[in-house]
């Protein structure tokens, strides 16, 4: 079976401008009928799923580079041994974990970092809410040695935020700070001059100042609580400036010129093995235009080991042109390579959901990540959403909801589900909940349409037509187009 299957790779080969080859054609032009047709439906149906050809509308094949490379490794009759090399290539690509500090203010660059990484192997511990949410500072202080190197995003918010600058004074106090930390200095942040670094003493001094003013005013026994503060304030006041000038030396690249260098100086830094795969991979992630990017991808398939994070890219540039069949295969052969790509999963579980309509799969793609990854906030959001299709599952689709809000009071999307999922089961008896989780998610996302929707809907179920179309106005200006009809048909409504 392997050598008829390799065949029909060569006659792939062979006919590179055909897009049409189907099981007919294998059963004819190529073997002339010396097989039955069973028998060439049965091939070309494992040639459909090896994901080693282009795959159209399901019943045709076509060349790709990846037919041409995988026959001259031997194909189908070496799997085993090519299976095997293309593990050890993605297993010898090094995973640095890093610890990402930053502050709420800068959470859309932190997650564009993210992704950006992510997307190539880094490993990377998302710290993506302020301290004081954490369950304790040494679980915090733990979880940065844990991690190889701790990436720090610094802007004007970060340094007066108390608990950003306390979790960084205590990481100076690591012997090896030096060696694992990658500061990135958000722009318009200005810290190397000494007035510079003189402001931020002055504004930590101040707060000092005031905080002493109003311990005066308060009973000496209520006070032991808010000393504690002042003490860190102080020490900040201390020990900022010297802090800045430490970071000051160390910085040597803007964030701007990180991202056109796609992170070449950060990779480095981590000492990824062959940083060149690396910076390839996401040169050609961050390219929009479809054709040029499956160029990229086919010259990089004649370079590098094709490795779980390859297929991964390889998937979404298949999703994009809408190939959801081909993109699938894409997807199970990266997690063939690397079962805990945790992106891959969760995007396949979006082509099971979106566009195959298996729920029972998508939420065991969505499922499998949350495991690995347990505070993956996109794939535990999907999970929820995938899990809202049943009704028996709606109650676990709201605790998921709630578990986010305990890591993340900042996630919009966790409070508008929320306030759906109340909404649905009781619009009157819920409303003060319901309304309390809409407005948060406003309040966080002025620009999210789905929130000024759910709750104009649910002020005119209660009553309220004038302020829930209100809200259903500002969803209208908010929109691009996507929920018009439905608006504007809410908008002529007399009631919810």
């Amino acid at each position: 079976m392997e050598e008829k299957l390799n065949m029909i790779l060569g006659f792939v080969i062979r006919h590179k401008d055909r897009i049409n080859i189907n099981p007919h054609a294998v059963h004819e032009q190529l073997f002339l009928k010396s097989i039955s047709l069973e028998e060439a439906k049965q091939l070309f149906d494992k040639i459909l799923k090896s994901g080693k050809v282009k795959v159209y509308g399901g019943r045709y094949i076509g060349y790709s580079v990846d037919t041409e490379l995988y026959l001259k490794s031997g194909g189908f009759i070496t799997e085993k041994r090519v299976n095997e090399t293309n593990a050890e290539a993605a297993e010898k690509i090094k995973q640095p974990s890093l610890f990402m500090s930053y502050c709420w203010a800068e959470s859309e660059i932190a997650e564009k970092i993210y992704k950006d990484l992510v997307q190539i192997g880094v490993s990377i511990l998302k710290d993506n809410h302020q301290l004081e949410y954490k369950d304790s500072i040494k679980a915090f202080m733990n979880s940065i040695r844990d991690s190889d190197y701790a990436m720090i995003l610094i802007s004007d918010d970060y340094l007066k935020s108390k608990n950003c600058i306390y979790e960084l004074l205590q990481l100076l106090k690591e012997s090896e700070y030096k060696n694992k930390i990658l500061p990135i200095i958000i722009e318009g942040t200005k810290i190397y001059s000494a007035s510079d670094r003189i402001r931020y003493i002055k504004y930590w001094e101040q707060k000092c100042e005031e905080l002493k003013r109003d311990i005066g005013t308060i009973n000496p026994v209520n006070s032991i609580g808010v000393i504690s503060d002042l003490k860190l304030f102080t020490e900040i006041s201390q020990n900022i400036g010297e802090f800045l000038n430490e970071i000051g030396d160390m910085l040597h690249i803007s964030l701007n010129k990180l991202q056109e260098t796609h992170y070449k100086a950060i990779l480095e830094k981590i000492r990824f093995e062959d940083i060149s795969f690396a910076v390839t991979l996401m040169a050609i992630a961050g390219t929009e235009d479809l054709e040029q990017r499956e160029i990229m991808l086919d010259h990089y398939a004649k370079k590098y080991p094709l490795n779980s994070y390859y297929y991964s890219i390889k998937a979404g540039t298949n999703s994009m042109a809408k190939r959801y069949t081909q993109a699938t295969l894409n997807y199970l052969e990266a997690l063939k390579l690397n079962p805990e790509n945790v992106e891959a999963l969760n995007n396949l579980g979006l082509i099971y959901h979106d566009v195959n309509k298996d729920f029972p799969k998508a939420i065991g793609c969505f499922r499998k990540a949350v495991e690995l990854s347990p505070r993956f906030t996109v794939a535990k959001l999907n999970l929820g959403y995938a899990l809202g299709h049943y009704p028996d599952n709606k109650e676990e689709a709201a605790e998921i909801y709630k578990d986010i809000l305990s890591y993340d009071p900042y996630e919009p999307k966790a409070y508008n589900n929320l306030a759906n999922y109340y909404k649905l089961k009781d619009y009157k008896g819920n409303f003060e909940l319901i309304k309390q989780y809409y407005e948060k998610a406003i309040e966080l996302k002025p620009d999210y349409v789905e929130p000024y929707m759910g709750y104009g809907n649910v002020l005119k179920l209660n009553g309220m037509i004038d302020q829930g179309n209100e809200y259903y106005k500002k969803a209208l200006e908010l929109d691009n187009g996507y929920y018009k009809p439905f608006i504007e048909a809410a908008l002529s409504s007399i009631k919810g």
